[in-house]
């Protein structure tokens, strides 16, 4: 574990506020162009370490939201707060092809094949997104850069990927043509048997009320499941042998939810105006297809600080030896971008997050 310096939000009101508190400060980041500005981290936690660090992120440079250098870099850290690019390696590791733009990284591990899977878009001037693939034995030396996916701009915002069962499932914030000015944006989400080679995007169930999704990141919580429980409707749930579904949202009740299969996270920056201005919000589900969402903010912006405008894309971490959690999370504040991290008990936040508001598992 490592000590963090945090602060409760000071510009909301309590019920307003986010459960987690903010970072006092910003961590520093090194970057291709100096700027020390990023943002959209996906970081991936090995115990033991893998090639000779715990933790591994791509995050991308964005000084003043300038997006010919939003390209993935590889960093590497010991304890979660110094970062550094791996020796040996060269940063960014991709960069756009002539009239396109690259965003939206996300790292993958990959147990089968001990490999690092990088996931990030590019944007090209007729409209289109790509979601390209590029992999890694050793976080250096990274493969020729594959399409896995093409569709049509901001109907495949942010992909992040984690697996279930034997299948790979990746999703993705569909926005129509609008991108963040869309009135509505939904998550859908695609299976593979490769990582490579993906289905045709369906619906989950997840939604935001009073906001729009726009940036996800999901991760799997390997030792969670047989460690929290939560409400369950009595007369509306489901017995299937394995796990009891459907949360009471009105009536607590002594019966108890209690995941027997893995838990997977999702962490969803939204917006109620407009994408300069998120909040940060935490979903659960045992499927990756049905959430369990909750009205109150894992996060918010803390005014008239480094993170004072909006709480943007996120990654998460959980120890279950001490039941923490740590986030790190990409802030604006006026036009200048930040990578934070604060941390807090799991049980605890979801009681702070209080009974979902519907239906997940």
């Amino acid at each position: 574990m490592f000590a963090l310096i945090v602060a409760s939000s000071t510009g909301a009101s309590a019920q307003d506020a986010g459960v987690l508190p903010n970072a006092v400060a910003p961590l520093t980041i090194p970057t291709p162009d100096g700027s020390g500005q990023v943002t959209e981290p996906s970081i991936v936690q090995f115990s033991p370490p893998w090639r000779g660090f715990t933790y591994w992120m791509v995050v991308a440079p964005y000084p003043h939201s300038d997006a010919e250098d939003e390209n993935p870099s590889i960093l590497v850290s010991d304890d979660g707060q110094h970062w550094s690019g791996p020796p040996g390696g060269t940063n960014p590791i991709q960069k756009p092809t002539p009239h396109s733009h690259l965003a939206d990284s996300s790292l993958f591990y990959d147990r089968i094949s001990d490999q690092l899977w990088l996931y990030y878009i590019s944007e090209d001037q007729f409209h289109f997104t790509d979601v390209i693939r590029t992999i890694s034995i050793d976080g250096l030396h990274w493969s020729t850069p594959e399409r896995v996916i093409h569709a049509p701009d901001y109907q495949v915002v942010m992909p992040t990927v984690a697996k279930i069962g034997d299948q790979y499932w990746l999703w993705s914030v569909n926005a129509g043509g609008a991108g963040c000015s869309a009135s509505s944006t939904f998550v859908q989400y695609r299976t593979s048997w490769d990582g490579v080679h993906w289905s045709a995007p369906r619906l989950t169930d997840i939604v935001q009320p009073g906001y729009r999704i726009w940036h996800i990141g999901v991760t799997e919580l390997f030792e969670l499941r047989p460690r929290i429980s939560m409400p369950v409707r009595r007369d509306r749930f489901v017995n299937d042998g394995s796990i009891r579904r459907d949360f009471d949202d009105d009536v607590q009740t002594e019966d108890q939810l209690v995941f027997t299969r893995g838990v997977y996270a999702m962490l969803a920056s939204a917006y109620d105006s407009d994408c300069g201005h998120d909040d940060l919000f935490l979903a659960l589900s045992d499927d990756g297809i049905h959430w369990t969402h909750f009205s109150r903010p894992l996060l918010t912006p803390d005014r008239g600080h480094w993170d004072g405008s909006a709480i943007y894309k996120s990654t998460l971490a959980f120890d279950s030896k001490t039941d923490v959690i740590t986030v790190w999370y990409s802030a604006l504040a006026g036009d200048s971008w930040h990578l934070g991290v604060t941390q807090g008990d799991l049980r605890h936040t979801l009681q702070e997050l209080r009974v979902p508001d519907r239906r997940p598992f």
